[in-house]
């Protein structure tokens, strides 16, 4: 290995960044929203739980 320090490209490093954290976002989401869209939708419980099982497959 060299002396020379490795620079940082910070031009993809961001948007990797970015989409992480949108990603785990809307997996946290996942859980709060899919009581609200039972009661909303008149889900049964397993309904809604495919619905958990459908974005996790996806």
């Amino acid at each position: 290995m060299s002396a020379e320090s490795q620079k940082t490209n910070w031009a993809q490093f961001i948007p990797l960044v970015t989409v992480f954290f949108f990603w785990g976002f809307v997996a946290a989401s996942n859980d709060i929203l899919i009581p609200v869209f039972k009661t909303a939708f008149n889900l049964s419980q397993g309904q809604s739980q495919l619905v958990s099982v459908a974005f996790y497959i996806a």
